[in-house]
């Protein structure tokens, strides 16, 4: 896996740099020496799991074409391109139309994560998005919500501080506040991310007269990206996209970009650690000029930071990784004693969840969280009936991700995490 890991992200290279003409010097010393095989059908499956195969088919096209994928592999990378250039193209219509309706409604909202990050790729339709994020004011919560049930838009989850809307294949997060969580089990990030709206500046791509539009300004948005993708990391894994998109936000801004600052943050954010290895990867993968001295990643680390990305893809693996995580909260080392109890008091959490993460599922709470009991049985019935496969499904993760939280425990700690 790794091989054909090492080619995938050659690519991914090649397109980040715009390469016009790609030959057999391009692989140097990983082309095989008896017949110049390439894994495309591993490359291809990769290329999926991380929602780039629209990327790895523009470097593709540079090849020249003994080093091409057969016709049957090259007609599924060209239908992932096809399909993302339409899928952006539409996100982009439907996010326009949003825009134009908070700005006639005077909603101040921030544009953020990857429908900014994209307008830096050298293709930006290739920068698939799952979903489309924006955050405004607690006070708007309700003409916002207005404005989308009046654009064709459903609400599909309604938690406290993130409201879901979807209409066909698209998807919006409205957040009325930054999703925190205390990773590193140091830092208050919920103070931090509290005054976020301290550092927008108006989002001048969009143009001249949306004056309620917004964007985070450079050193902001880096942080938040790097926090962002170290929360994905220690909630359900993360995948080569995240380090791409820091990659080109770097690429983007350059000198720009106010360092010292940006290094200050990490260090409020205990987040040095885990931005030093990710900036190695975008040194080692992508040629990023960082104005540090970084050394180089330890070989073991690299190999196996590699594999675990590789396989968890973009969005992380999810019953699985959520029981890593939560599971990790609670293991404070090796020994069997220490294992015994953090199996014992996640098994707790997982069953009794805390009040916050049930008054998200159940609105009732936040009126009379006196009903926190009652809300604990009325789960637990719906676990068992309504979702029963599901339940069945979450069990074997929870199972699982206990013992893969084991196998990880040293990664993480090298990563900071």
């Amino acid at each position: 896996m790794n091989r054909s890991g090492e080619y995938f992200i050659k690519l991914l290279s090649a397109f980040l740099k715009n390469e016009a003409h790609l030959d057999e010097a391009f692989f140097s010393d990983n082309l095989n020496e008896q017949d110049n095989f390439l894994p495309w059908d591993e490359i291809l499956k990769i290329s999926r799991i991380q929602c780039l195969s629209g990327a790895v088919y523009c470097s593709i096209m540079k090849l020249k074409e003994d080093l091409r994928p057969n016709e049957e592999i090259m007609k599924q990378f060209e239908s992932d391109f096809f399909n993302t250039t339409l899928k952006s193209a539409n996100q982009e219509y439907e996010m326009r139309q949003i825009i134009n309706a908070l700005n006639k409604n005077a909603v101040c909202h921030v544009l953020m994560k990857g429908f900014i990050v994209k307008e830096y790729y050298p293709v930006k339709d290739m920068r698939s998005m799952g979903d489309i994020d924006f955050l405004i004011k607690g006070e708007d919560v309700l003409k916002a919500e207005n404005i989308m049930l009046g654009l064709g838009y459903h609400k599909t989850m309604d938690m406290e501080d993130v409201l879901t809307y979807e209409k066909g294949n698209i998807t919006i997060e409205v957040h009325n506040k930054i999703n925190y969580r205390d990773i590193t089990r140091k830092s208050f990030y919920a103070d931090y991310f509290h005054d976020a709206w301290r550092y927008v500046k108006t989002a001048e791509h969009i143009g001249q007269d949306f004056n309620y539009t917004y964007e985070f300004e450079p050193w902001f948005h880096f942080v938040f990206l790097m926090y962002h993708m170290a929360k994905h990391f220690f909630e359900r894994g993360s995948g080569i996209r995240p380090i791409l998109d820091i990659a080109v936000f770097i690429k983007h801004f350059g000198n720009n970009l106010d360092w010292e600052k940006i290094w200050s943050e990490f260090e409020k954010l205990n987040l040095v650690l885990f931005a030093e290895n990710i900036l190695k990867l975008c040194k080692k993968w992508f040629d990023i000029d960082i104005p540090y001295h970084l050394q180089p990643m330890e070989k073991d680390l690299y190999e196996n930071l590699l594999s675990f990305m590789l396989k968890v893809g973009t969005h992380g693996l999810c019953e699985e990784n959520d029981a890593i995580s939560g599971y990790r909260a609670e293991y404070k080392g090796k020994d069997k004693l220490s294992m015994l109890l953090a199996r014992i008091k996640y098994m707790i959490k997982v069953v009794f969840l805390d009040y916050k993460t049930m008054r998200r599922q159940y609105s009732y709470l936040r009126k009379f969280p006196f009903l926190l009991p009652a809300a604990w049985v009325h789960r637990a019935f719906r676990l068992i009936t309504v979702k029963r496969k599901s339940t069945v499904k979450k069990i074997k993760g929870v199972l699982t991700g206990i013992k893969k939280s084991e196998e990880q425990y040293d990664l993480y700690c090298k990563l900071g995490l």
